[in-house]
């Protein structure tokens, strides 16, 4: 008899695994189907910005509201981008990007998951610089609203000490946009993503490792007519908790264009963008009552870049339960 309830139990496990491995290939399909009309890469960027997980990044939290804060600073330059259908030359971007995220986990059961979604709200603050032949041609600014994104499928299952998370991500086109200025905060273009993350955290030790990796594919800007390439990114965390309330490591990322550009606005050819980056994190948990509120402190320095701009960036976070 308990030999029988043993493989009852082994078997709804074996489902619900192949279940969310099943979940997991449908949710990277439906963003490859939309791949015979993708672009990505249009202006030295992407949808996607590199190193925006990290750790626990594959934990999904209990039922109820939460909210993170991401305050970031860039700053980079690059040879040659086409910059709103206009080839642009030797820039230099200096950015600051403010993102509020506003999550909420349901009681609704979904593959054996809480169902979740969230929405992400960008406000961005560039300033870019064009030269030639060191002498400046434009200096623009702006400071507006980027592309509204989207979530509306957010799953997560947790063993032991191993935690699973899987999202589709909808990347808008309603952020600021103005196909005549050089700089724009918007992208003109929708995007469709699919993300999975995966931490092993380990109680006992406190040692983390992070992994998030996702597949963009991005369609196109009606009014430069630029189609471009599906984008690969990996982010990714190696974290020692010394308490519950602190830690220390590294961070990185991974970014690597998987096909290349083309269209009318492709000025520049193929153009396939890929870019590496490592640097320390920081994380410290604080508590407001009996709020937590966790912080998190990080620097990016790009490295092997290619048709992409290439710098350094700091991240603040905050991140708590409404």
């Amino acid at each position: 008899m308990l030999n029988r309830g043993i493989a009852l139990v082994n078997r709804r496990n074996t489902l619900l695994f192949l279940q969310r491995i099943g979940f997991l290939a449908m949710l990277l399909g439906v963003v490859v189907l939309g791949a015979t009309r993708a672009y990505a890469g249009e202006g030295g960027g992407s949808r996607y910005l590199p190193g925006f997980l990290d750790t626990m990044s594959g934990v999904l939290q209990p039922p109820g509201w939460y909210a993170d804060l991401k305050v970031i600073s860039y700053s980079a330059t690059t040879s040659r981008a086409a910059m709103s259908g206009q080839p642009t030359l030797d820039l230099r971007l200096h950015d600051a990007i403010e993102i509020g995220l506003v999550r909420q986990v349901t009681d609704y059961r979904l593959w054996g998951s809480y169902y979740a979604w969230e929405v992400l709200l960008p406000w961005e603050t560039p300033h870019l610089e064009g030269r030639t032949n060191g002498v400046l041609q434009f200096n623009e600014r702006t400071s507006a609203e980027d592309d509204l994104i989207l979530v509306p499928l957010l799953l997560g299952w947790h063993y032991g000490d191993s935690h699973q998370r899987a999202q589709f991500v909808i990347y808008t086109n309603w952020g600021n946009y103005n196909v005549n200025r050089i700089l724009n905060t918007g992208r003109n273009s929708w995007a469709l993503e699919a993300d999975y993350a995966f931490t092993y955290y380990n109680l006992h030790n406190g040692w983390e490792v992070s992994v998030a990796p996702g597949y963009t594919v991005n369609f196109i800007n009606p009014a430069t007519h630029y189609l471009s390439g599906q984008e690969l990114h990996v982010d990714y965390t190696v974290l020692q908790h010394f308490s519950p309330t602190a830690g220390a490591g590294l961070a990185g990322y991974y970014f690597q264009q998987t096909t290349g550009d083309s269209g009318a606005g492709a000025i520049f050819g193929p153009f396939k963008g890929r870019t590496e980056a490592l640097g320390p994190i920081l994380s410290y948990t604080i508590r407001n009552g009996n709020t937590p509120i966790t912080l998190v402190g990080k620097y990016y320095s790009e490295f092997a870049v290619r048709n992409r701009f290439a710098g350094h960036s700091f991240w603040f976070v905050v991140r708590l339960p409404i």
